[in-house]
């Protein structure tokens, strides 16, 4: 089964700024997700035909390398295609969120541990009150 999608990388410009962070959107069987793709570049330097930052630039305020930031976007999209590959091999649909964690997966973002216990920040944090107590009786 062929999904047919777009993955298109836009500019959030923000209002009397120079600079803009790059997004991936993806769109696929009525469904949409997006990402931010952790960099910002400057508006001007970046070529709207090649969803690319134009080489030999530097951008942000940290002026990162036109290469990093378009390695980054080459690797955004490596892992979507991946996933979609995956999806028509296996004959599934996928919905937003199951998208997202096999995305933040594939980029290298692990989702948050969760505590396994099921307790709070409050009884976390009495536990560990309680071990350092037995750990400064003990010496």
């Amino acid at each position: 089964m062929e999904i047919k999608y777009h993955a298109q990388f836009l500019l959030d410009k923000e209002k009397d700024s120079l600079t803009a962070k790059v997004r991936l959107r993806i769109k696929w069987n009525g469904k949409v997700v997006a990402f931010n793709l952790g960099n910002r570049v400057d508006i001007a330097k970046w070529s709207i035909e090649t969803q690319r930052c134009k080489t030999n630039t530097t951008h942000g305020e940290k002026k990162v390398a036109a290469s990093v930031i378009n390695r980054n976007i080459q690797n955004f999209e490596k892992v979507c295609e991946k996933i979609f590959r995956e999806i028509e091999q296996n004959n599934q649909d996928l919905d937003q969120n199951e998208f997202r964690v096999q995305f933040n997966v594939g980029i290298g973002k692990t989702p948050k541990e969760e505590n396994k216990n099921g307790y709070g920040y409050l009884q976390i944090m009495e536990d560990n009150l309680k071990k350092l107590k037995f750990a400064m009786d003990c010496k």
